[in-house]
C-alpha cells in the first residue's frame, strides 16, 4: 500500500486508547457501565441515531437494515438479562452484587423464590427464547395480553437469530447463508421494536421500584 493512498497516515502517536484522557472527550461514563440496563440504554441511543431517517434516505434504510436489527436484538438480550437479575433481587455493580432482602422482595412483588441451595450458575446464553423463558418462570406479576405478546415477538426474533450471529455475519458457522429474507419492512421492524422495548423497560422499572422499597426496610 502506498502511503500516498491514505487520507491521513498513521503515526507512532496513534492509539485506540490513549492516556491521559481529556474529560470532555471521554467516550463513556462509569454510571451506565454498572448494569445490563445501562448498556441497553446506550445501545438504544445508537439505535435511535441509526434509525433517524430522512425522507430521502431509502438507500440507507436498505443498507442499514442488518445493523439496525442486530442492535435491536442485542438490546432485547440485555433487557432480559437485567430483568432476570432484578427478579432475583440483585443489581450488578462491577464485580460486586448488592443484595436486597430477596424473600421480602419475592413476597411483595410476586417473584418466585429459588432456594439458595438449589441455585446453580447457568451457562451464558444468547438465546432470547431461553432468557424470556427464565424470566417468565420467575416473574409472577400480571401477565396480560401485552406481556404475552412480548413473549411471542421475542420468540419470533429468536427463531431468526438464536445465537446472535444472523445479523452480524454473512454466513452461519455451518456455512449456510444468514440472509433471512429478500425484503424486510425495516420501518415496521423499528416500530415494533419500540413497542416491545417500552414494555420491557416498564417491567424493569417495576422491579427496580420493588427492590428500592425493600432496601429501605
Amino acid at each position: 500500500m502506498e502511503t500516498n493512498d491514505i487520507l491521513t497516515p498513521l503515526t507512532d502517536k496513534d492509539h485506540f486508547f490513549k492516556e491521559p484522557i481529556e474529560q470532555y472527550r471521554a467516550g463513556w461514563q462509569r454510571k451506565w457501565l454498572e448494569s445490563y440496563s445501562g448498556y441497553a440504554d446506550k445501545y438504544k441511543d445508537a439505535f435511535n441515531i441509526l434509525t433517524a431517517f430522512t425522507p430521502d434516505s431509502s438507500y440507507n434504510k436498505d443498507q442499514l437494515a442488518y445493523p439496525i436489527m442486530f442492535l435491536a436484538r442485542h438490546i432485547f438480550e440485555l433487557r432480559l438479562k437485567e430483568l432476570i437479575q432484578l427478579c432475583n433481587g440483585e443489581r450488578v455493580i462491577f464485580q460486586k452484587k448488592r443484595h436486597c432482602k430477596i424473600l421480602n422482595l419475592l413476597n411483595s412483588f410476586k417473584c418466585k423464590s429459588i432456594p439458595k441451595e438449589t441455585k446453580k450458575q447457568k451457562e451464558p446464553t444468547h438465546s432470547l427464547s431461553s432468557l424470556w423463558q427464565e424470566f417468565d418462570s420467575l416473574y409472577m406479576g400480571e401477565k396480560n395480553k401485552q406481556y404475552l405478546k412480548v413473549g411471542k415477538l421475542i420468540n419470533e426474533l429468536n427463531r431468526l437469530d438464536s445465537k446472535s450471529d444472523t445479523f452480524r455475519y454473512p454466513i452461519h458457522k455451518d456455512g449456510t447463508s444468514t440472509v433471512i429474507a429478500e425484503f424486510v419492512d425495516i420501518e415496521n421492524f423499528i416500530n415494533v421494536f419500540f413497542k416491545v422495548d417500552s414494555i420491557l423497560v416498564g417491567l424493569e422499572a417495576e422491579l427496580n421500584q420493588a427492590i428500592d422499597s425493600m432496601s429501605n426496610i
